[in-house]
């Protein structure tokens, strides 16, 4: 079958399936599926393509509801390229905030940092990639931490170490110069009405247990300070309707300078706060 016409077959297929942008989604999973890019597509339209079983397969599976970062296996991220599966919450552009914030506290500092619940890895490898710092990378889950490694080898190599903690469980007597974590936050009900796709990612990185999905956040700001050097930062990514109520538990455990920050859409989504006394 010529090249051209898998790729019209694709995009009506993915148009009728619901998919908003088909032309764009063919283009990347024919790219995927037979390694030709933009403009290979188009010098060889001609082309017969004989094996499509893994493209038209991949194509069914988007249409299902699949998402692409899980089809492709990668996602850009802070200007990385990161391996992605489907044992991993998809890296998205509002957490870039909490990397920002990483950035600036440690570019000019020494230690080693923390990215608790680290999932793919993206926040704690894309901070060490910027600054040079050490970072312990941590997650409860075997499968995420082997994504997670995966990233790290690639681009901070023997800046890290990789640790199966469920939160602070693995690190007693521990202290980091800064913890940066995006953990599950979303309630019940929340989760309940997110789009199809996003219950396509693993459930454990999402609910955050308790009434309001802070269940797993205030053990973090509890425990935060033990693993933390003297005016060391801890910086949290939550929902915009906590972002008041995580200042004031960080406020009522004794951490100063806490600012909320927001993301590229203008939403209120991390709050941070130093520890001034750690001894």
């Amino acid at each position: 079958m010529k090249l051209k016409f898998i790729k019209q077959d694709i995009i009506k297929k993915l148009s009728d399936g619901g998919i908003e942008n088909p032309s764009l989604e063919a283009f990347l999973l024919i790219e995927k599926f037979t390694g030709l890019d933009k403009v290979a597509q188009i010098m060889k339209a001609d082309e017969e393509i004989k094996d499509t079983s893994s493209l038209f397969e991949a194509t069914e599976k988007r249409i299902s509801g699949s998402p692409m970062a899980y089809i492709l296996r990668h996602r850009e991220f802070y200007g990385l390229d990161f391996y992605i599966d489907e044992n991993v919450l998809i890296p998205r552009a509002d957490t870039e905030t909490l990397v920002e914030e990483g950035i600036n506290f440690l570019k000019n500092r020494e230690g080693t940092f923390l990215d608790l619940c680290t999932g793919s890895g993206c926040i704690g490898v894309s901070v060490s990639y910027n600054t040079k710092t050490p970072v312990v990378l941590a997650d409860i889950s075997p499968s995420a931490l082997a994504v997670c490694k995966a990233n790290a080898e690639r681009y901070i190599k023997n800046r890290y170490e990789v640790v199966q903690s469920d939160l602070f469980s693995s690190l007693e007597g521990r202290k980091f110069s800064a913890i940066l974590t995006n953990p599950p936050y979303l309630t019940d009900s929340w989760y309940e009405i997110v789009d199809k796709e996003v219950k396509m990612e693993p459930e454990l990185a999402f609910l955050g247990f308790g009434s309001d999905g802070l269940y797993l956040i205030r053990k973090i700001i509890e425990n935060g300070p033990f693993f933390l050097e003297n005016n060391g930062l801890l910086a949290i990514e939550c929902d915009y309707r906590q972002t008041k109520e995580c200042a004031r538990l960080l406020e009522h455990r004794g951490f100063v300078d806490i600012k909320i920050l927001k993301d590229l859409a203008g939403l209120e989504r991390c709050v941070r706060g130093i520890y001034p006394d750690a001894s």
